[in-house]
């Protein structure tokens, strides 16, 4: 029983698992008690009843007047639906079950809640954390059940089994009295000065309209009664953060600065009132639907602003206000507008702060750091960030503000204004300026004073906004927020995006949902759905992440509008005809379907269709195939243009997607004996899918059948029960060519320089798999056989701005693909040599392959295999790395059977596997997104640990699926001793070749480089007299730095661990007989590079006696070093070394001016280019400019045809 008067059940680590809700005024300070009635009761000492626990009576309940004549709120058998309210004889109570699942009842002098049943699990009546109620219910026997969402009816108080002596509880009902020992407390109004509004207190406005709450879950809100939506309010924790960082009180300094501490007491938010002006002011809530910071009741020295009433409120004062933004129009950085009268400016600033200004004073009203500001058609005002993610500073609170745009008052109030209307008002000092006093008490009246005929101005603004009542469309672009709704033409029908983030359709008739995206129990709350440009109908949740889309993207639907038609259903349509529908249950009275009468049947009751099951039907039309894929992902297929008609799929972002857990796809699915669709998982849990029973009585006669469009409907004597949702454009005609979905790119293969565009496809030579570049950005090979997925860029990513918009074949060799504003988001990592000038075809087995025209792959993509495994003997006897259950954690290391290649798990999270010849990688997991298995740039993106289990699926980061195999279900013919089947494990070949294997086949196959080890030469030395030929080779003793002479005649110096260049000599664009053909150690001691024609192109320098006889030695640190016979070197190239830098203790008493020896430096470079020494500094560049990094290049006295000192061109190398 705590202090503040909350009665609390906790668990060991001290989690809430159940409140009384009971904490605050007038609860503070209350002892529990138990009386005679069975009922706890939380009182004050001797006082009465403050919250009483209920239950059933005793066994000889005592006559109770008090219900005698109070309503009968449920009869006998009655049913309450979402929507629904019920009330008290004198309306002072209503019984309210919500659309999102809650039921409360709240009394209306305050709207507090007396009693509930809400999802979640620290509440007197809780449900569980992923329930809500779709019905309540006093049955006949007197027993009260609740229905919850999508499930059979289940008892919530079993009234009938107890004994009440001579008493019955047949025919018994539900009553509802307001009782005179609980009074509705005198509500505060006002914060004075130096008092605080601490968790769990509110206050209200004078009206009781308005109500600003200090939450016990961490966030200052001010909310309306008419709809109990927010209008204004400050978020003061996330789920990340501790539960000491939340916030624990709103103060009123006597300095007149509104503050929020968290409990750490850190300043979290301020007015930014404090001051002479303010000093003393109280803060006060207005009716109007703002908070306001006044001294002595006067008029506002500053308001919050918001989205003010449900009635938008009239104000004249906008009227003649200086229009800044008109629909459509945006204010750009470095842009400044004034007010009509200029006492105000409104400036966006070139350090990205947005700043409203008075211009008497200097007083700033809103300040935000922006890049610019913009204002839809659709009315939103939005703001975008330097990075260009966009905000909304307003999100439409209202049907349809088309048309809406933004003013700035004389007293630097910025309005999102539609006839006579501010739908939106800034927060911000509201008081004169002080050199024009009289002239600003007659500009700013108090807010209250607007109110001085409520009726009137209701009336007004009815007329004024009677276009903001409904909406039958949603424009192409277009974003329909929280609390908004669609309507059907005759009204019958309404689509409702819900303040759980669920999208929801509701017949008018019994207010039941017939259809909804089921996005209300995702994470992060999605805030609106959007009909996008391509067509896509979209949810996105406050991260920015894809909750679920329509998935219509292709061509076809570019442009689309949304519209809710009167049979129930929603259509993505563009001239009229829809081309996409949701489908759902039908009406209260379903209108009969005659192109279902002779369809053909599916399932029956009592049927069904398991994994790997297919139904194909042949129709008018061509056919369309129903099946149950290995994958668990149920997909409806018709064949005159490959178009996924229906689908359930395993995953968020689908029309119907079952979530990320593992267990949630389809083993089987079926139409129940009762008429409902049923799903059963990999758990062997059978899952309601669409409960068809609760809203009809449908006969035995029911079926799932599918008409000739390939639709699917749930069929009971002509009429449909259920729809699916489906596409719906018709397809091509006999006579014509039929227009696939992508278009097919001729030949099979991209040359140098050709790009596959969205919409387009490639097919493999056999077509046994298909490449195509997908309109959400992502490129997928599908296999013909079950047209499943094999592999993926997951290049998809959410912002429209970030997806690719084609895939490109470098000349360099690197296939990449860049978004609109030209950054990489994907890549192949296969530019430079041996890659130069390569295609890219697609295999027979569904890998990508780069390489030359007509040689061997370079580069393969791996992935899934096809339908029928092809044998993989050659991993028979390859080293096993992982086995099942197995994990390989951060640090550690594997190897191959010869030790060929290594398989590491980096510290800094990314997996890379590199083969020892030549040091690179050739599979890498990094975190990042410019490589074929990035994981995002996100804090979380990192390989923790890798592990597999029994069937085969990767896993990284504990949870996170990393690829999970498409084959849980082969039949096994090796036994294993502990539990009979055989276990999949990963496995590694000498030729470094990645494989899930299993019953002798691949499951999977990594990504690699498959080009042949260059020539080495023995060991890490280049001996004295000895020469490194183009594409040959030397390693250090560890294998970690390789030596390379390339084709173009640069010599690089590169590092295993990252493939970044440690040292290097670049020679620009030169004449083709002018390249460098070798490295030569010469017996003087000089390491040269010399042409074809035998003429010096670059040495060290170091030719004489000290040198004579000398080798060239790449060392583990990262650089190369000319010594005799392995002692000291007596040169070095120098370079930025290895991944992790070593300890030199060289340069600890290192001392001297940076500035004389970079004189001195200048001095010696100079005079030994006039004595015509060769001069390499990429030693000692690094000192010279104080640590900065350097662009490699270098300095030579080259060829006589090369007149002057060359210099390499920095645009091409990487610091």
């Amino acid at each position: 029983m705590q202090a503040d008067g909350n009665l609390v059940i906790y668990d060991i680590k001290n989690a809430v698992l159940w409140a009384s809700g009971t904490y605050g005024k007038p609860f503070k300070g209350a002892r529990l008690r138990v009386e005679d009635t069975g009922s706890l009761c939380i009182a004050q000492t001797k006082g009465p009843c403050l919250w009483r626990s209920g239950g059933i009576a005793l066994c000889q309940p005592a006559s109770d007047p008090t219900f005698k004549d109070a309503q009968v709120i449920l009869k006998s058998g009655e049913i309450l639906t979402p929507g629904q309210s019920v009330w008290s004889n004198s309306g002072s109570c209503a019984l309210t079950l919500q659309t999102d699942g809650e039921m409360l009842l709240n009394r209306q002098c305050d709207g507090a809640t007396i009693f509930s049943i809400r999802p979640n699990s620290d509440n007197p009546e809780s449900i569980g954390a992923d329930m809500s109620l779709s019905a309540f219910t006093m049955n006949e026997t007197g027993n009260l059940q609740v229905t919850y969402l999508g499930k059979s009816p289940v008892m919530f108080k079993d009234i009938q089994s107890r004994s009440f002596g001579t008493l019955t509880t047949l025919s018994a009902d539900l009553r509802l009295v307001k009782t005179a020992n609980l009074p509705c407390p005198t509500p505060e109004t006002m914060l004075k000065s130096g008092h605080s509004l601490r968790t769990g207190e509110e206050i209200f406005s004078p009206k009781l309209n308005v109500k600003l709450t200090m939450s016990s879950d961490g966030f200052l809100a001010l909310s309306r009664q008419c709809d109990l939506r927010f209008i204004w309010f400050l978020f003061g924790k996330n789920d990340r953060s501790p539960i000491t960082d939340h916030l624990t009180a709103v103060t009123m300094q006597e300095d007149g600065n509104l503050v929020i501490y968290n409990s750490k007491k850190v300043l979290v938010w301020e007015s930014g009132t404090a001051g002479r002006e303010f000093a003393g002011a109280d803060l006060r809530v207005n009716n109007d639907g703002t908070i306001c910071i006044a001294r002595n009741g006067s008029r506002c020295l500053w308001t919050s602003g918001g989205y003010g009433l449900c009635d938008p409120v009239y104000s004249k004062k906008f009227d003649d206000a200086k229009v800044i933004l008109w629909p459509g129009e945006s204010f750009q950085r470095n842009d400044t507008v004034y007010s009509r009268q200029k006492t105000c400016r409104l400036s966006a600033q070139s350090d990205g702060n947005l700043v409203l200004t008075r211009t008497c004073d200097g007083e700033k009203n809103e300040r935000a750091i922006v890049h610019g500001l913009w204002i839809e058609v659709n009315g939103n005002l939005m703001m975008y960030a330097e990075d260009k993610s966009w905000t909304y500073v307003m999100r439409n609170a209202w049907v349809t503000p088309d048309g809406a745009n933004l003013r700035l008052s004389d007293d630097c109030i910025l309005c999102v204004y539609k006839n006579g209307a501010c739908l939106w008002t800034s927060s911000g000092r509201a008081y004169a300026c002080p050199a024009n006093n009289s002239d600003g008490e007659a500009r700013l009246i108090a807010n209250d004073d607007d109110l001085s005929n409520p009726a009137q101005i209701r009336q007004l603004t009815r007329e004024k906004s009677s276009d903001l009542l409904m909406r039958e469309v949603l424009e192409s672009g277009e974003a329909l927020s929280v609390g908004q709704s669609l309507w059907s033409p005759s009204r019958n029908v309404q689509l409702k995006m819900e303040w759980t983030g669920d999208l929801a359709i509701y017949r008018r008739c019994d207010n039941n949902s017939i259809w909804s995206s089921k996005t209300f129990s995702t994470t992060s709350n999605p805030r609106s759905v959007v009909m996008q440009e391509n067509g896509n109908l979209a949810i996105y949740n406050r991260e920015g992440l894809l909750d679920w889309s329509t998935g219509t993207f292709q061509p076809q639907f570019g442009g689309a509008k949304l519209r809710l038609q009167d049979t129930g259903s929603l259509c993505i349509y563009t001239e009229g005809e829809c081309l996409w529908e949701s489908g759902g249950f039908g009406l209260c009275e379903p209108s009969p379907l005659p192109a279902f009468q002779n369809g053909t049947v599916i399932l029956n009751l009592g049927k069904s269709l398991k994994r790997g099951d297919s139904f194909t039907s042949n129709t008018q039309k061509g056919s369309c195939s129903l099946s149950v894929q290995a994958d668990g992902n149920l997909v409806l297929v018709r064949s005159c243009d490959d178009a996924v008609v229906f689908s359930i799929c395993h995953g968020v972002g689908f029309t119907e997607n079952l979530g990320w857990d593992q267990e949630a796809s389809v083993y089987k699915f079926e139409l129940t004996d009762n008429g409902d669709l049923a799903i059963t998982y990999d758990d062997s849990v059978r899952h309601t899918f669409k409960k068809i029973s609760s809203l009809f009585n449908g006969s035995t006669d029911m079926d799932l059948r599918m008409n000739d469009d390939c639709r699917m409907c749930v069929f009971d004597n002509g009429t449909c029960l259920w729809t699916a949702h489906a596409v719906t454009y018709p397809c091509p005609s006999s006579g014509t060519t039929p227009t696939k979905a992508y278009q097919e790119v001729s030949g099979g293969v991209l040359a140098p320089g050709e790009s596959l565009h969205i919409g387009q496809m490639m097919w493999s030579p056999s077509r046994t798999t298909q490449l195509r570049m997908q309109a959400d950005g992502n490129l997928v090979v599908y296999r013909e056989c079950d047209h499943q997925v094999i592999w993926a860029s997951r290049s998809n990513y959410s912002g429209s701005r970030s997806r690719p918009l084609s895939l490109l074949m470098q000349s360099d060799g690197n296939l990449v693909m860049y978004d609109a504003r030209h950054r990489l988001r994907w890549a192949s990592g296969t530019a430079g040599d041996p890659f130069t000038a390569s295609h890219l075809r697609l295999d027979d087995t569904g890998s990508l392959c780069i390489g030359k025209a007509r040689g061997e792959c370079l580069w393969k993509s791996g992935g899934m295999g096809l339908c029928r495994l092809v044998d993989a003997s050659q991993f028979q006897d390859a080293q096993v790395i992982l086995s099942s259950g197995k994990k390989m954690t951060k640090g550690q290391q594997r190897f191959s059977r010869n030790k060929a290649c290594i398989l590491t798990l980096q510290e800094d999270g990314n997996l890379f596997l590199y083969r020892k010849c030549d040091g690179i990688a050739i599979f890498s997991v990094r975190h990042g997104r410019d490589s074929p298995q990035g994981l995002g740039n996100g804090r979380n993106a990192f390989v923790s640990q890798l592990a597999i289990d029994v069937d085969g699926a990767l896993h990284v980061n504990e949870a996170t699926k990393y690829r999970e195999t498409l084959f849980r279900g082969i039949k096994t013919t090796t036994k294993n001793s502990s539990d009979n089947i055989t276990l999949a494990d990963l496995r590694l070949s000498d030729d470094c070749q990645l494989c899930v294997f299993k019953e002798g086949a691949c499951l999977w196959f990594g990504h690699a480089k498959t080009y042949p080890c260059p020539v080495t030469l023995a060991g890490s030395v280049l001996k004295s007299g000895q020469t490194l030929s183009a594409s040959q080779s030397l390693h250090s003793p560890r294998h970690n730095v390789q030596l390379k002479m390339e084709n173009n005649g640069n010599l690089w110096l590169r590092r295993g661990c990252d493939e970044e260049l440690a040292w290097g000599i670049l020679l620009g664009d030169v004449p083709a007989m002018d390249i460098p053909s070798k490295l030569t150690m010469q017996a003087d001691g000089n390491l040269a590079l010399y042409n074809s024609e035998k003429v010096l192109v670059w040495d060290s320098g170091t030719a004489g006696r000290k040198f004579a006889g000398a080798d060239l030695w790449v060392n583990n640190d990262g650089t190369l070093c000319i010594a005799k016979n392995g002692s000291r070197c007596l040169w070095t190239s120098g370079g930025y070394g290895v991944c992790d830098p070593l300890y030199s203790k060289t340069f600890d008493d290192a001392k001297g001016s940076a500035e004389r020896r970079k004189l001195e430096f200048v001095g010696e470079v100079e005079t030994m280019i006039k004595c015509g020494r060769h001069v390499n500094i990429v030693n000692i560049l690094g000192i010279v400019c104080h640590g900065r990094p350097i662009y490699y290049w270098s300095i030579a006295r080259t060829a006589p045809f090369y007149p002057s000192l060359k210099t390499v061109d920095r645009a091409s190398i990487r610091t």
